[in-house]
């Protein structure tokens, strides 16, 4: 298992870069009303405890790369991450990923929407031609969702699209931002609580995984790379 982790209310967030992210950080774990919109807020915390899960549990996921697909119908960009998820704990366990994406000074977005199913279509058929032939077949968002089961032979492949042209645009010349955070949650079934700042109402927040690429240039030039991580994190959101 990765050992950037999280204890009690203090976030390993990686230097600088993920200032991106700490954004977003900040504004969840405060609490404002735009929480889990992407919108900062006060710099200033409330603490936050944790709340013991009684059977805790923490998957293996390992972000593989970060892609730019280019529909060839439309020329509209998306990003594809994709990955692979593996179960080590004492027992199957449900499988149930949300996907979020932020590019720099960018809203969040959930993965999937405004996707045509014949993108996902295209690019599952571009993963599977690629992948190594002992692998399982990679498989969508919607298909990867499942129990889990314990094991090295039930590690699953999957991935998750976002769209990625910048609105107002001429298609394949659409300079995105330089860094992308990738938020997902349903790694781990970890929470905490922060008390609400104006209402004093206890908040739940849930342990999610956090991976930071750099995406330099046009967006359209970026198709055919694969994005390695820069770095990753865990944050209470």
């Amino acid at each position: 298992m990765r050992d950037a982790k999280t204890t009690g209310a203090t976030f390993r967030l990686a230097p600088r870069r993920l200032a991106l992210a700490a954004a977003a950080v900040t504004a969840l774990a405060a609490v404002s009303p735009a929480a889990g919109q992407g919108q900062p807020s006060s710099p200033m915390a409330p603490p936050m405890e944790r709340v013991p899960a009684g059977d805790e549990w923490e998957l293996d996921f390992v972000p593989k790369a970060l892609r730019v697909h280019v529909d060839e119908v439309s020329g509209k960009t998306y990003w594809v991450l994709t990955y692979e998820v593996g179960n080590r704990t004492d027992r199957p366990r449900t499988w149930a990923p949300v996907f979020e994406l932020q590019g720099e000074g960018g809203p969040v977005q959930r993965s999937g929407l405004d996707v045509p199913s014949i993108v996902t279509d295209d690019v599952k058929r571009m993963l599977n031609r690629s992948k190594v032939a002992e692998r399982p077949p990679v498989l969508d968002q919607n298909q990867a969702i499942g129990l889990l089961p314990v094991g090295r032979a039930h590690i699953r492949d999957g991935f998750a699209v976002w769209p990625a042209a910048v609105e107002g645009v001429v298609p394949g010349h659409d300079v995105g931002p330089s860094e992308v955070v990738v938020f997902v949650g349903g790694v781990s079934n970890r929470r905490g609580t922060v008390k609400h700042p104006t209402t004093g109402e206890d908040v739940v927040l849930r342990q999610q995984q956090v991976i930071r690429f750099e995406t330099p240039g046009r967006i359209g030039a970026l198709s055919g790379k694969a994005l390695k991580p820069q770095s990753e994190t865990w944050i209470y959101r």
